[in-house]
């Protein structure tokens, strides 16, 4: 499923980009077929609680700020009958299974992301520890190419397509 995303995205990505329109409308998904990893996709584990809808970010967010080994990943998920990605943000274990508290049934759906540590969570988005906003939620923003950075620094040959 998550090669089925991959070419999906490439796909999406390559033909904004023949279109010649702003890159805003295609980074995000160049950089996750770049460098972005299949995540296994499982059920919910008891463990964990389900969280608000809609808030994919901040969901997966706290979950990586409890220190209990689990990296914020940010990416793209879909649902493998209709395949429209669409932009997300879970957690992964170091076996980059996902554990995502914001979908129903987070095992029907295909996941590609780049995890990123507490470390660089918290360097990237200005967040304090105690988790106070000084910045955003989402590392991946390019929205009118806002904050490309986080993006440029992880893959640094994505600045020859801008």
């Amino acid at each position: 499923m998550a090669d089925d995303l991959r070419a999906r995205l490439m796909q999406l990505a390559e033909g904004w980009r023949r279109q010649s329109v702003d890159p805003s409308n295609w980074l995000k998904e160049e950089f996750v077929v770049r460098i972005g990893v299949a995540c296994t996709a499982q059920p919910l584990p008891r463990s964990f609680r389900q969280g608000p809808p809609h808030e994919c970010f901040d969901n997966a967010a706290k979950l990586a700020r409890n220190g209990d080994g689990l990296r914020y990943c940010e990416g793209f998920a879909a649902h493998p009958k209709a395949m429209v990605p669409f932009h997300h943000a879970w957690t992964v274990d170091d076996d980059f299974r996902v554990i995502d508290v914001t979908l129903q049934q987070p095992e029907t759906y295909a996941y590609l992301g780049v995890p990123f540590s507490q470390e660089e969570y918290l360097a990237e988005t200005g967040r304090t520890l105690d988790g106070y906003y000084i910045g955003t939620a989402i590392l991946v923003d390019t929205t009118g190419l806002a904050r490309p950075e986080p993006i440029l620094r992880r893959c640094p040959e994505l600045r020859e397509l801008l």
